[in-house]
């Protein structure tokens, strides 16, 4: 019996009063009624090009969550997917552009 997929965030969004000049907040909400998720795949490429994983727990007390990407590079466009994971089985990814703050002088 294969496992089917979770179902994708329903939104994806970038929290502009947490953004700063290293560190973006990505907040996304999920219909738990609908799908049960173990954790979230929070993946978006570094400025030299690697790729950045990172497993997000799920909560099993909200709809919304909430990460704080951090170690980003000032006024750089990150393009960065939030995915949710069940048993090693992945539901489709939801896309953002998230800017970082310029540094102020």
């Amino acid at each position: 019996m294969t496992a089917s997929a979770p179902l994708p965030p329903v939104s994806v969004s970038v929290l502009a009063n947490e953004t700063s000049a290293s560190a973006v907040t990505l907040q996304w909400l999920y219909d738990r009624s609908a799908t049960y998720v173990e954790s979230w795949e929070v993946k978006y490429r570094n400025q030299t090009g690697s790729e950045q994983i990172t497993l997000v727990p799920s909560s099993s007390s909200t709809d919304m969550v909430e990460y704080k990407v951090q170690g980003l590079v000032a006024g750089f466009k990150y393009n960065m997917s939030v995915r949710p994971v069940v048993m090693g089985t992945f539901g489709a990814e939801v896309y953002i552009l998230a800017v970082t703050s310029m540094l102020k002088r």
